[in-house]
């Protein structure tokens, strides 16, 4: 090949690579970026962390059910005869 081919040619592939770098492809030589990655497939929320979260709320209430009542917690407060 001439010198004048060698241009010829250097000048339409630089030429067709900046066209498809415009329309957003890939030019020749280079890597693609990586697809992006597919959305997790499972439940992002833990049933079991929620429950241990929830669980010394359920203690607290329990053990609040069964606790010795006061005295005064026995009897009705006395009513004002008047």
């Amino acid at each position: 090949m001439g010198e004048g081919a060698l241009l010829a040619k250097h000048c339409f592939a630089s030429a067709r690579t900046h066209s498809r770098q415009r329309l957003g492809r890939a030019p020749e030589g280079y890597l693609q970026r990586p697809p992006q990655p597919d959305p997790p497939r499972h439940p992002t929320a833990n049933p079991l962390l929620l429950r241990l979260l929830l669980l010394p709320l359920l203690l607290l209430r329990i053990l609040g059910r069964c606790r010795a009542t006061s005295p005064a917690d026995q009897h009705p407060p006395y009513k004002r005869l008047t």
